[in-house]
Parts: C-alpha cells; sequence; structure tokens
C-alpha cells in the first residue's frame, strides 16, 4: 500500500520526464548496437531517398531560374499529376494544330484522346517534365519528358540513317489507338522510337527522353524553347542521366536540338512510310522530310 500511495504521490512532471530519458537512452541504445552490428533503422527506402533529394535539386534550380529577371515575367515549373488536366488542354489546343504531322492529317481531338493521354501518362511519371507560365498564369509552352534505361550493350559504328521498309500496314493494325489517324502517328513514331539501344554509345546506360516540347505561337522566338532545353540538360544530370535522346518529326524540334548539340542516330523519311499502299504524310507544313531520333551525351561538368 505504502508502496502505491508512493505512485500516487509522482508528479505528472516527473512522469514525462522519466519517459524522455528512458526513450532516449532506450533509442541511443539501439542505434548503438544497430551501429555495432551494421544494421540500420532508417526507415526510408534509398531508392525514395534519390527521389527525394532529386525532387529538391530540381526545385532549387527552378527557383535560381525563375529569380532571374525576364523580359516576359515567365515561370518555369516541374509538372505534377495534378497538372494533367490543362497539359492535356493545352496538347489539344496548340500541340494537335501546330505540329506538323498532326496538323498534316488534319486531327480532330477525338482522334487523339487515348494517344495523347497515353503520352501524358508517361511523362508525368518520373517527375522530370517542366511547365512554362506567362504573369497571369497562363500555361504558355510544355516540354514532356519521361527516364529510360538501355536494354542492351550491343554498339553499332555506323548509324542507321535508312530503312528499306517502305509499307508498314501490319505495325499499322496492331496499334489499339481508337482512330485510324492516331495508329497512322503512332506507327511512324515507333518506327523511328523504338529497338535503338544497339545505337547508343556503350558507355550510355540511362537516358532522359523528351517526348514532347511546344511553344505557342503568340511566345514564339523569345528563347523559350532554348531555356527550356536548358533545364532539360539541368534535369537530366540530376537524374544521372548519360544522355538525352528525342524521336523529333518536325524541322524546328530538329534545327533546335542540333545547336544545342544533338546528332541523328535513325531516321526515316515520310515518302519511306506508307500504310495501305500509300504515303501517309505528304506536303507537311514546315517542309519537313521526315523524322529523326537524336542524341545528345551529357558531360557533367558542362555549363548549360
Amino acid at each position: 500500500m505504502d508502496r502505491l500511495k508512493n505512485v500516487k504521490n509522482i508528479s505528472w512532471h516527473q512522469v514525462k520526464s522519466f519517459s524522455e530519458s528512458f526513450a532516449k537512452e532506450t533509442s541511443e541504445y539501439l542505434f548503438t548496437k544497430a551501429k555495432i552490428l551494421g544494421a540500420s533503422f532508417d526507415t526510408i527506402p534509398e531508392d525514395q531517398k534519390v527521389y527525394d533529394e532529386g525532387n529538391q535539386r530540381r526545385h532549387h534550380y527552378l527557383a535560381s531560374l525563375n529569380s532571374a529577371s525576364t523580359p516576359h515575367n515567365l515561370t518555369f515549373t516541374q509538372a505534377t499529376e495534378s497538372d494533367r488536366a490543362k497539359i492535356y488542354d493545352f496538347m489539344m489546343d496548340v500541340f494537335r494544330i501546330h505540329e506538323p504531322i498532326t496538323n498534316n492529317l488534319d486531327c480532330q481531338e477525338w482522334e487523339l484522346e487515348d494517344f495523347f493521354s497515353d503520352i501524358l501518362t508517361e511523362c508525368l511519371n518520373d517527375n522530370v517534365s517542366i511547365l512554362v507560365h506567362d504573369s497571369s498564369n497562363k500555361l504558355i509552352a510544355i516540354c514532356l519528358n519521361s527516364i529510360h534505361h538501355k536494354k542492351c550493350d550491343n554498339k553499332v559504328s555506323e548509324v542507321d540513317d535508312t530503312s528499306d521498309k517502305v509499307d508498314f500496314t501490319l505495325e499499322y493494325e496492331r496499334c489499339d489507338y481508337k482512330s485510324d489517324k492516331a495508329n497512322k502517328i503512332a506507327t511512324f513514331v515507333a518506327t523511328i522510337d523504338t529497338n535503338y539501344e544497339h545505337l547508343l554509345p556503350k558507355e550510355i546506360e540511362k537516358l532522359l527522353k523528351l517526348d514532347v516540347i511546344c511553344v505557342s505561337p503568340a511566345m514564339a522566338r523569345c528563347g523559350i524553347a532554348a531555356t527550356l532545353m536548358n533545364v532539360v540538360f539541368e534535369f537530366g544530370k540530376i537524374e544521372g542521366a548519360d544522355g538525352i535522346i528525342s524521336c523529333t518529326t518536325a524541322t524546328g524540334s530538329q534545327n533546335l536540338l542540333k545547336k544545342k548539340g544533338f546528332f541523328k542516330i535513325k531516321s526515316h523519311s515520310f515518302d519511306m512510310f506508307k500504310v495501305n499502299g500509300e504515303i501517309v504524310f505528304k506536303n507537311l507544313v514546315d517542309k519537313g522530310v521526315g523524322g529523326s531520333l537524336m542524341l545528345k551525351q551529357l558531360d557533367l561538368d558542362e555549363v548549360v
């Protein structure tokens, strides 16, 4: 009974002090033992820590970029899943109309719904896509990117610049988009954009892939696309990528990438791409002659 009385007489502050002391000593003991045994009590997975660090570095880089004075008061941000709807609208309202191959086929919105949705899903997965807003918070440019890893180690010394294959009806019939036009575009892109690993230099293992870059015509020739490319290079370095790769079908994009140090590793001309015996893309608005898979190796010490 005396012991119970003594327990009742213990103050709350004494209990709190004892609990904190016990917790501290127990924690120190466990971590000391873990260190001796080579174990770890870190509950954050290693890949999650790398992901979080990459996000912090990307946000810091964009904050520095946005703090610099620009003539148009533009804001560069990292795209997230919450931006999906407005990016989709931009792709429909701007990219669909001004991208030469979609323009050439006079694609309507319904014909590209699932195709654009697939692009968005892939490019919002890795947190390396970029948006640009003007001073009124209107979206005026997008740069959609994804991360890819090389699947083979073979190296081909000669650039695969041409293909003897002309008719791609079988490949077209395997596509399952709901519109004929989307299937034709997807087939052409896949002609250039797949099975390219053996064309890569041996030292390249990880790539940041630039899938879509588009600037609103109202903001054309303001240096936005060039700045976006610099952000892409920085994001690639943060991700530990060995290079940047892009399948380009527009003359403007091909010229921009060439100026930024990209070189062609694979190509296919429009007049050598037929479905059911007919050339699909003719007389494009930008006078384009074909698509090219372009690569730039990253130098981690290079200042962009």
